[in-house]
């Protein structure tokens, strides 16, 4: 598809009224998580509100949107429900049938490219090259939160339960198997240097990640993302979206203190040459 000629000029980045526009740049949110059935199969997914919110504010009609960790397409859904054409890439194969359904039965907007790709996102620069398209637009994902879908919690016992996915999978590839610390910062730092390559100049990237708690001590996981992603790409700002919603547990009740984690963050970086 082609970028809608109404808006390739304007010089904007957004069709956002003034007040919409000022309500989205509060740095802090509330957004209840209430996925949908098919939601319910992938293990780290997040509400279509959530996702509509960053496209609507760091994108036009038109526009290209990418997801390089597409999970089970969410990103492309809502892509496609705001009119912008969307590529995801996704190393599972059942998550990429299970995206592929959910744009059949979302025909809206029917004008719009939707692309899932089976594939290891540290390929990113070969697979948008072989598609063709001069560049991204924006581009908004949740990598691994290094391997907590490994730890056992109360959820992954409650998934297990009802014969759901506690995991994404156990491919080599994937980035959440990896157990060194460092060397999960260094695969994710690799993959986001190569997606700022596809990325048109003055994009914007937003990475929804959090620190995590391990061993008894706190990860700063989310810190260095940004830390280490700041060597190429600009960091702009974080928001913090916050789950009041969620269930709290005892953890160390009355001897010692380990925090119920009831927020993300979404970091925002843009590509400036």
């Amino acid at each position: 598809m082609h970028r809608d000629k109404r808006y390739i000029n304007r010089g904007k980045l957004n069709i956002l009224s003034g007040k919409e526009w000022l309500k989205f740049t509060r740095s802090w949110f509330i957004i209840r998580s209430r996925p949908q059935l098919e939601k319910v199969f992938h293990p780290a997914s997040f509400p279509e509100s959530f996702v509509r919110k960053f496209i609507s504010f760091f994108s036009k009609p038109g526009d290209w949107v990418f997801d390089p960790f597409a999970g089970s397409g969410t990103t492309l859904i809502v892509a496609k429900k705001l009119g912008r054409n969307s590529v995801g890439i996704e190393l599972y194969e059942k998550y990429i049938n299970l995206t592929k359904k959910r744009l059949i039965n979302e025909n809206k907007c029917e004008e719009v490219e939707s692309i899932i790709i089976k594939g290891d996102s540290r390929n990113v620069i070969d697979i948008i090259k072989n598609l063709d398209i001069p560049s991204m637009d924006f581009c908004i994902t949740s990598p691994p939160y290094w391997n907590q879908l490994f730890k056992n919690t109360e959820r992954h016992n409650n998934r297990y339960i009802n014969d759901l996915d506690c995991t994404y999978g156990n491919n080599i590839l994937d980035l959440g198997i990896i157990d060194d610390y460092h060397e999960f910062l260094e695969q994710q730092k690799f993959i986001f240097e190569d997606i700022y390559e596809v990325m048109r100049n003055k994009s914007y990237l937003v990475i929804v990640t959090n620190n995590v708690y391990k061993e008894g001590k706190l990860w700063p996981l989310a810190f260095d993302t940004l830390k280490t992603l700041s060597k190429k790409w600009v960091p702009k700002d974080e928001m913090i979206w916050c789950q009041e919603d969620k269930k709290l547990f005892p953890f160390g009740m009355f001897s010692s203190y380990i925090g119920n984690r009831a927020h993300h963050y979404c970091l925002i970086f843009q590509k400036k040459i």
